[in-house]
C-alpha cells in the first residue's frame, strides 16, 4: 500500500524543507482558538548569545535557545499555540507523546496552529522541527527548534533543574568517505559551557537533573566534575535497577533522568563537562532485569558486545511474530553525503511504501542489524521500546523511545502496535534520517 507522497509530508512535517523535496501545494486554513491556550510558542528568527559578544542568528521559539521550558500534570489537557512568523513553513513535533495526529503539526508560513493532548506519564519530553533538513544547515534541528516539556506527577521533587544539549553554528565537513556534519560550538541551555551557567549544588543536596540531547547529530556524553549520579530515569520512564555512573551518555532525541547529591566541600555552582561519544554507546542492559550488574560505568565500545552465559532470558510476553532491520550505509552515496538503506531498500519520500504491516494491540519483537561502524539513534513514532536483548545478551524492563544500536551491534526490543495509520520509524540523527534511514510503518 503507498502511503502517498503528500500524506507522507504531512505526517513527518516535511515542507518547505530543502533542496531533496518541494513544499507542499495546499495550506490548511487557520484554526480558531476555542479556549485559551495553555502554553504560546512563536517560530521566529533571532540572534542568540551563547557566550558573552558570541551571537548566531537562526530560527528560534519565541526567540530563545533552547525555546521555552513548557511544564505540564499527567492526566491534564494541554493547549499549544503555534504561531509560524516565518515566510516558509515549518513542522513540529512533540517527542514522546503518542502518534496521534494532534501532537504533530504542519505550521505554514505566517498562520496559526493548534496543537492538543493530555500527557498520560510522568518525564522529561520535548518538542522540536520535524521537517527534512538535507543540506540545509539552517533548516530542522540544525536551528534553534527546540524546547523541553516537562511532565510532572500533582506532587514533584522539591528540586530539580532541566539541561538541554545543543549543538550550534553546523557546517560540512568533506571527508574521503563522504559528508558530515560538524559543529562550532556546543551548549547547554542555549550557553557556551564555561560561562558561569553550571548546576549549582550544596553539601548534602539532592538535586533531580533532566538533561535532554538536543542535538541535531552528535552523541555527548555530560559530567560533573567530583561529582556522580544515580540514573532514576531515561526518555522519561523509571528503570527497573536504578544505577550510579561517572558521567551521561545520550544520543540525539534521549532524555536522561538522575539524581545528583553534594558531597562534603561542595557549595556553589559546578560547571558541566561535555565531551564527544564518537563509537561508544551506553548499555542498557545495566539498568534492566535478568542480567548481571557489572562493575564499571556501563559503557562499550565501538565493537559487538561480549554475551553472557550465566545469564537467564527473563520472561517476556510472546511476541506475535519477529521483525528484522539491517542497516546499511553507503558511503558518499548521494551528492557526496552517505546514504542508507533498511533491508536494501532505499526510502522513497516520492512513494514511500511501508516496511511492515501491523496488526493493532498485538505484540511484536523487532530486531536490528547495524552493520555500520556509528551508533544509531532510532525511534518509532507512538511507540515505546523495550530492549529485551543488546548484543546476545538478555535483558528486561528498560523502556525507552529512543534506542541506540551500537556499531555492529545487533539488538532486540518488543513493543505493542499502537495507533492504526502510518508511522515514521527513523534514526534521531538529522543527516541519516535525512539521506535514507527512515521507513513506514503500517498498523490496522
Amino acid at each position: 500500500m503507498a502511503l502517498g507522497r503528500r500524506a507522507f509530508l504531512k505526517l513527518s512535517g516535511a515542507a518547505a524543507i530543502g533542496p531533496c523535496l518541494e513544499p507542499l501545494a495546499d495550506a490548511a486554513p487557520r484554526v480558531a482558538a476555542q479556549a485559551d491556550p495553555t502554553h504560546l510558542l512563536r517560530i521566529r528568527k533571532a540572534l542568540v548569545e551563547l557566550a558573552p559578544g558570541h551571537l548566531v542568528s537562526t530560527l528560534t521559539y519565541d526567540g530563545h535557545l533552547p525555546g521555552p521550558l513548557l511544564r505540564a500534570t499527567v492526566g491534564q489537557p494541554i493547549r499549544v499555540d503555534v504561531y509560524n512568523e516565518t515566510d516558509t513553513a515549518e513542522g513540529i513535533h512533540w517527542h514522546g507523546q503518542g502518534n496521534a495526529p494532534d501532537v504533530s503539526a504542519h505550521v505554514p508560513s505566517r498562520s496559526l496552529r493548534r496543537v492538543e493532548f493530555t500527557p498520560s506519564r510522568p518525564g522529561l519530553f520535548f518538542y522540536h522541527s520535524h521537517v527534512v533538513a538535507a543540506a540545509n544547515l539552517g533548516a530542522g534541528l540544525y536551528s534553534g527548534q527546540v524546547g523541553g516539556l516537562l511532565v510532572e506527577d500533582k506532587s514533584g521533587p522539591d528540586r530539580e533543574s532541566v539541561v538541554v544539549l545543543k549543538d550550534c553554528e553546523p557546517f560540512i565537513r568533506r571527508t574521503r568517505r563522504g559528508c558530515e556534519i560538524a559543529y562550532r560550538s556546543v551548549t547547554l541551555n542555549g550557553r557556551i559551557p564555561g560561562h558561569g551557567d553550571g548546576m549549582r549544588i550544596n553539601c548534602g543536596e539532592r538535586a533531580l537533573v533532566h538533561v535532554l540531547n538536543a542535538s541535531a547529530t552528535e552523541p555527548r556524553s555530560l559530567s560533573l566534575p567530583g561529582h556522580s549520579f544515580v540514573v532514576t530515569a531515561l526518555d522519561g520512564n523509571p528503570v527497573p535497577l536504578p544505577a550510579r555512573v561517572a558521567s551521561l551518555c545520550l544520543s540525539p532525541g534521549e532524555r536522561v533522568s538522575a539524581i545528583v547529591e553534594g558531597h562534603a566541600g561542595t557549595g556553589g555552582v559546578v560547571e558541566w563537562s561535555v565531551r564527544e561519544l564518537g563509537n561508544e554507546y551506553w548499555d542498557y542492559r545495566r539498568f534492566g532485569l535478568g542480567s548481571p550488574r557489572e562493575a564499571g560505568t556501563g559503557w562499550l565500545g565501538g565493537q559487538r558486545g561480549a554475551g553472557h552465559a550465566d545469564t537467564g532470558r527473563p520472561d517476556t510476553r510472546q511476541a506475535h511474530a519477529r521483525l528484522e532491520m539491517v542497516l546499511t550505509r553507503h558511503d558518499a552515496a548521494r551528492s557526496g553525503f552517505n546514504s542508507w538503506s533498511i533491508n536494501g531498500v532505499r526510502f522513497s519520500a516520492t512513494e514511500p511504501l511501508p516496511l511492515f504491516h501491523l496488526r493493532c494491540g498485538l505484540r511484536y519483537r523487532l530486531r536490528v542489524c547495524n552493520s555500520s561502524d556509528e551508533s544509531l539513534p532510532l525511534h518509532l513514532q507512538g511507540q515505546q521500546l523495550e530492549v529485551v536483548e543488546v548484543a546476545g545478551t538478555p535483558t528486561a524492563g528498560v523502556l525507552k523511545d529512543v534506542v541506540t544500536v551500537g556499531p555492529h551491534q545487533e539488538l532486540e526490543v518488543e513493543f505493542v502496535a499502537g495507533n492504526p495509520g502510518p508511522a515514521l520509524f527513523y534514526c534521531t540523527r538529522q543527516l541519516h534520517r535525512d539521506f535514507g534511514l527512515m521507513a513506514l510503518i503500517h498498523s490496522t
